[in-house]
């Protein structure tokens, strides 16, 4: 995997796996998965995250033994983030693009970070040799099967916020791509 560049240093590395808000106890069973991971990583570090005042009163933590860390830490790091969503295993990751490059080009795929949890650079088309079809392991990156591609949808992130205590995007499709049984991209109609 290598070392992580400039970028990654000082951002979550690791796995959440509980989250609450308020004054709300903190669950018994793990209730982050990679959608709460992924809300949670753009609100704290998305250059447009104005909303993360939304998200004032939560807080995450690992473990249930973990110490937990507050959401809105006033930290600002100004990223260009959006919810990547591999359709096939319902996966959900972060995509960053370097200042200035917009997503929905085509051309903007090689300049694209795929993150979530301690990967800081998920390949595509990495997938788990000993599952048929292969599944993509949540760390690793999205591929299709030779039937039918997977689906990986770049949305822009318009909102992060709390609705009944659960994490909720408001999202705009904005790119898709086809992903082969390879792990080779190809522009793709959003579904």
């Amino acid at each position: 995997m290598g070392y992580p560049p400039p970028w990654y240093s000082g951002l979550i590395n690791y796995q959440f796996n509980y989250f609450k808000c308020g004054n709300a106890s903190w669950p018994a069973d793990p209730n982050a998965f990679c959608y709460e991971n992924a809300a949670i990583r753009i609100a704290m570090y998305d250059q447009s995250s104005s909303w993360i005042s939304n998200l004032s009163s939560c807080q995450f933590k690992e473990s249930g033994n973990s110490t937990p860390q507050n959401v809105d830490n006033g930290v600002s790091y100004n990223m260009n983030l959006y919810l990547a969503t591999s359709t096939d295993n319902s996966h959900d990751m972060v995509a960053k693009f370097p200042a200035g490059v917009d997503p929905s080009n085509s051309n903007s795929l090689s300049q694209m970070t795929l993150f979530q949890y301690g990967n800081f650079n998920i390949t595509p088309g990495v997938a788990d040799p000993g599952s048929n079809p292969p599944f993509v392991q949540l760390w690793k990156g999205p591929v299709g099967q030779s039937e039918k591609p997977n689906i990986l949808v770049i949305y822009r992130v318009n909102d992060v916020h709390l609705e009944n205590g659960a994490l909720r995007f408001n999202k705009t499709p904005i790119k898709a791509y086809g992903i082969n049984e390879y792990g080779e991209y190809s522009d793709h109609a959003i579904p």
